[in-house]
This record gives structure tokens, C-alpha cells and sequence, in this order.
């Protein structure tokens, strides 16, 4: 219901009424009747239901019904360029068979303008092949045989990048989460090969692919000092990045990312720890994040967004600015449930706030959900840290048989090997001076003492909670001091 209210609201209303006419044409049926109130009024499903007089299969029926009608009519009610051309290109075989020479070379030669601008490397093969074989008997012949075969090459090498992104991204999440030197490897080898197929063509669309992998690898594992002094050759990527945007604004794949520079902006500037610029395009960022949410591919610029979110905030403290996107995901953002990085890394995000603002039940319940929903079979690391963050949460609601339970369970799980059962145990023992602080008022020194063990690399061997801010001066806070 969710998709259909927003597909609903979205559209004007000279929209909506050629949307009407097209999903739900009879005036009186109940699709048309559903519609019209999902556009007019905020009512409950239950409510819903009896306005329509349906029972709840009937109802459901309905709804699974209309849906992948008005899906369809969405993504198809705007014929763009790309479609046009790709029409054309189907029809190229039949006006080359069914007209004289001359009318197909000036068909083809119009057509191969078009289809030059907008990169489209599998049609530009089906019009020089035929412009090769209209020139078999002059000298013309080669040049399109050669440039058939280039673009052959090309809509592969395309196809190849478009690839490489996607395991880009699916192992860039993954190594976030575990930090696995074989991520790490597999995220040099496929840059290093994307980079290898940029070389090969010019390409503004190989250009993008490139290098929107490039800056995240970049930001990834560069220190801030090395990334200062890129400052000058990044934004010269990202004012090319923006005239692709702009020139090509109807190329299908650039509609979609059209607003991902303010999204790589922040990440760069966060990471070399220029907070004036970082705070600029942050407030661009809350005025887009609502537009983002339909495109599967946004999952991961949104997550790394909440990872540059949660450095900033360890770096320069600015609580307001790590709060001020919260509202913005409270509807409307969906991720698969076994797109298991993206979900960690929002659903930590989302109880951080929870945290943050002093809602520590809605914390633990945020956390809670991600266990429910999610597979951490692969991820035993992340599980023990999620259990421990609730036990935390627990400790400061003062609801000992569920922090006790929690404690236990990461105990048991944390066997795994020597580093996990170390940062547990430290971890555990801040805990129990929390924990022990309802009753009686604990030592500062002790504290601070288990603190500071937690925080060196012998206490902490795994780095939990390194997406944390969280000091003394915070625990003081929490302990009322």
C-alpha cells in the first residue's frame, strides 16, 4: 500500500487524472474509488476497507491487483529520448530492406548523430553494420566495418563497467562491516580492471562509472593528509561529472544519479576534515534525501552517506548535524532484507538517534528489529555488537534481566576466537559499573580505569563500536554526574 500511496501522491493532478483513466477507467469500480481516496484523504487500511464495503481478502486482492498496473503506467507514462531511439533502431533492418539507397544512408546517418550523443554503443553496432554493408562496393566499407566492431567491443566494455560497479559496491559494504583483508583485495582488483575498461574508449559514461567507483575507493582507504591533495583534481572530476549530468539529462542511468554530487562532495570533504564544506553539502543532502529512495542503486550511496555521517560526527562532535537527516528517513526508504550491509549500517543509524537523543527503549527496539529481520550467519562479529548495544541500552533503562540475558548470550557467541572474547569482556565490565550505578554510586576512577581499556587496541582488539561517539564525558553524562 505503501508504494501505491506514494506513486499516488507524486503525480499532478492532471497526472492523476490520466493515471485514473488509464489504471482504473470504469468511474464507479472500486481500483478508481481506492485511488481517489488514497489521493484525497489519510485513512487507515481497516477504515479504508469498510468505505469500499470489502472484506479483508477481497480488499488485499484489490490492492495486488492494482499494483503492477499502476507500477506500469509509472514508469512508462514518460516517452524519453533513449526510448524514441531505441524505437528507431529496432526499425532500422526494415527501412534498409524496404527503401532505395539513398533513403536508408540519410535514415541511418540521422540516426547514428543521435545515438552518438547518448553513448548507445548496442544500436550504434546495428546501424554501422548496416552502413557497412550499404558500402560494401566503395572504400566507405572498412571505416563502418571497423566501427562496427568497435562498438561491439564497446557495448561490452559498457555492459563490463556497469558490472564492475555492482560488485564494487556489493564488497565495498561488506568490507565496511568486517574490515576482511579479502574484500579489501577484491575492491583493488576490481577497480584496477574497471580501470582498465575507462582506458579502453572515450566515453563519458565510462567516464562516470569510473570514476564514482574511484572516489569511494578513495575515501575508503586513503588517509586525510593524501586526500587534501586531490582536493583540486576532485572537483574538476565533479564539475565534469556535473556537464555529463546536465548534457545527457535524459540518459535513463544519469536520471537516476543526477543528484549523487552532493552525496560525493560530502563524503571527501568529511574525510579530509573541512567541516564548513562538509556542513554545505550536508544541507543540500536533507533537501534530496526523499527523492532518493525509489532507486534500488541509491541503498548504497545512502549508506555510505550514514557512514561519512557517523565519521563526522566522531571528528568534529556536531550532534545537530548527525540528527538532521533523521526525519527525512522516517518514511518511504525500503531495503531488501538480505541486502545485509545496507541494513546494518541504516538500522544503526536510526537506533545511534534513538541514543543520541536520550530514547534509549527506542534504541534497543531499533537494534531489535535489525536481529529479527536480518541473517548474521556470515556476520557473527556484527551480531555480538548489535546484542551488546541493546544490553547497553538495557543497562541505562535499568532493566537488568534483559541486559544480564544479552551480556550472556554475546559471552557465549564471543568464543569464536581470543580477540572477540577480549573486547566483549571489556566492553562487559563498563557495563556492569553502569549497570551497578542504579543502586549505588560507582568510582569515577574505575570507571574510567575500564574505559580506557576498552579503548586501547589490547582491550579492543575488534574495534566494537568504532562507528560510535562515545567518550567519558558522555558516560559521565549517562551516570548523571
Amino acid at each position: 500500500m505503501k508504494l501505491i500511496q506514494d506513486i499516488v501522491h507524486e503525480l499532478s493532478r492532471d497526472g492523476f487524472n490520466e493515471m485514473l483513466e488509464s489504471v482504473a477507467p470504469q468511474k464507479e469500480s472500486k481500483s478508481r474509488t481506492l485511488l481517489e481516496i488514497l489521493r484525497t484523504q489519510k485513512l487507515s487500511d481497516k477504515e479504508i476497507q469498510e468505505k469500499l464495503d470489502l472484506t479483508p481478502g477481497a480488499y488485499y486482492t484489490l490492492k495486488s491487483r492494482l499494483l503492477p498496473k499502476l507500477v506500469h503506467y509509472y514508469t512508462h507514462r514518460n516517452e524519453n529520448t533513449i526510448r524514441l531511439l531505441r524505437e528507431e533502431a529496432a526499425r532500422v533492418s526494415f527501412v534498409v530492406l524496404n527503401n532505395d539507397r539513398t533513403i536508408s544512408l540519410t535514415f541511418l546517418k540521422d540516426l547514428e548523430k543521435k545515438l552518438v550523443a547518448y553513448d548507445m554503443s548496442a544500436e550504434l553496432a546495428i546501424v554501422y553494420k548496416q552502413l557497412a554493408r550499404l558500402h560494401r562496393f566503395d572504400e566507405q566499407f572498412d571505416t563502418y566495418e571497423k566501427a562496427y566492431q568497435k562498438h561491439i567491443g564497446f557495448s561490452l566494455a559498457v555492459s563490463k563497467a556497469e558490472d564492475l560497479l555492482y560488485e564494487y559496491i556489493y564488497h565495498l559494504g561488506y568490507y565496511h562491516l568486517t574490515h576482511n583483508g579479502g574484500y579489501r583485495q577484491k575492491l583493488d582488483d576490481l577497480l584496477d580492471e574497471l580501470e582498465s575498461t575507462f582506458n579502453l574508449y572515450e566515453s563519458h559514461r565510462l567516464y562516470t562509472l569510473f570514476h564514482i567507483v574511484q572516489h569511494y575507493h578513495r575515501c575508503a582507504f586513503l588517509d586525510s593528509e593524501t586526500l587534501k591533495t586531490l582536493e583540486i583534481e576532485v572537483e574538476g572530476i565533479m564539475d565534469q561529472l556535473e556537464a555529463y549530468f546536465e548534457r545527457y539529462g535524459l540518459d535513463p542511468f544519469y536520471g537516476v544519479i543526477r543528484n549523487l554530487l552532493p552525496f560525493l562532495n560530502f563524503e571527501y570533504y568529511v574525510h579530509i576534515g573541512n567541516r564548513v564544506k562538509a556542513n554545505h553539502y550536508l544541507g543540500e543532502i536533507v533537501t534530496l534525501i526523499e527523492e532518493q529512495f525509489r532507486a534500488h542503486l541509491w541503498s548504497f550511496f545512502i549508506s555510505q552517506f550514514l557512514l561519512s555521517l557517523m565519521e563526522k560526527l566522531k571528528t568534529d562532535g556536531e550532534l545537530d548535524s548527525f540528527l538532521k537527516p533523521a526525519d527525512r528517513f522516517r518514511s518511504g526508504y525500503f531495503i531488501e532484507q538480505n541486502e545485509s550491509s545496507h541494513m546494518v549500517i541504516f538500522f544503526r543509524y536510526r537506533s545511534m538517534v534513538a541514543f543520541y537523543r536520550g530514547d534509549y527503549a527506542r534504541a534497543a527496539l531499533e537494534i531489535n528489529n535489525l536481529r529479527n529481520i536480518s541473517n548474521f550467519k556470515s556476520l557473527p562479529l556484527i551480531e555480538i555488537e548489535l546484542k551488546l548495544f541493546q544490553a547497553f541500552m538495557y543497562t541505562l533503562l535499568d532493566e537488568t534481566e534483559l541486559y544480564l540475558k544479552l551480556v550472556a548470550s554475546a559471552k557465549r557467541q564471543a568464543q569464536i576466537d581470543e580477540e572477540t572474547r577480549c573486547s566483549v569482556k571489556s566492553f562487559s565490565k563498563i557495563l556492569f559499573l553502569l549497570h551497578k550505578n542504579h543502586t549505588r554510586k560507582i568510582s569515577e576512577s574505575n570507571l574510567e580505569k575500564y574505559w580506557n581499556h576498552f579503548n586501547s587496541p589490547e582491550g579492543n582488539p575488534t574495534g566494537l563500536f568504532n562507528h560510535l561517539k562515545l567518550d567519558m564525558e558522555l558516560l559521565y553524562n549517562l551516570l548523571g554526574k
